[in-house]
């Protein structure tokens, strides 16, 4: 009989052997990759076209743009600016953007059904504001 201080942790490594190789010789498998499958997901929530309204509140103003983010692995065209970095933390969303004088940083809110987004947003030239986003079309095949 097992002492029951080994149970746990002879079950936990039981149940996490790696699989074995293949009849024909072929090795298994490589083990998904957390970090990338979560950044994929993440993409896919965010992919499509966005009208966004961003007010400066340093300046007083009120721009509108489109934003086309692109689906996972999509190489993006000149015209469509990706952000450098993205992390999605349940509905939480960080953006930064870096272009050639510096960079911007948004901090966002997925809400409605993963239609809309709210938040904030800085960026080296010392501005900072509010953004709201409505996304127009999604990826298609991704919502």
């Amino acid at each position: 009989m097992i002492p029951r201080a080994l149970r746990l942790p002879l079950a936990f490594m039981l149940t996490f052997i790696p699989a074995s190789a293949g009849a024909d010789g072929t090795p298994p498998p490589a083990p998904l990759n957390e970090d990338s499958l979560k950044g994929q997901s993440a993409t896919t929530r965010l992919c499509g076209t966005w009208n966004w309204t961003i007010h400066n509140h340093r300046s007083h103003q009120e721009q509108k743009t489109a934003i086309v983010l692109l689906p996972p692995g999509a190489q993006a065209p000149p015209e469509f600016p990706q952000p450098s970095q993205m992390i999605v933390m349940g509905d939480a969303v960080y953006l930064r953007w870096d272009f050639q004088r510096g960079f911007q940083e948004d901090s966002l809110l997925l809400s409605g059904e993963d239609r809309r987004l709210e938040g904030t947003f800085k960026n080296t030239a010392g501005d900072w504001g509010a953004i709201t986003g409505k996304l127009v079309t999604p990826c298609s095949g991704m919502k």
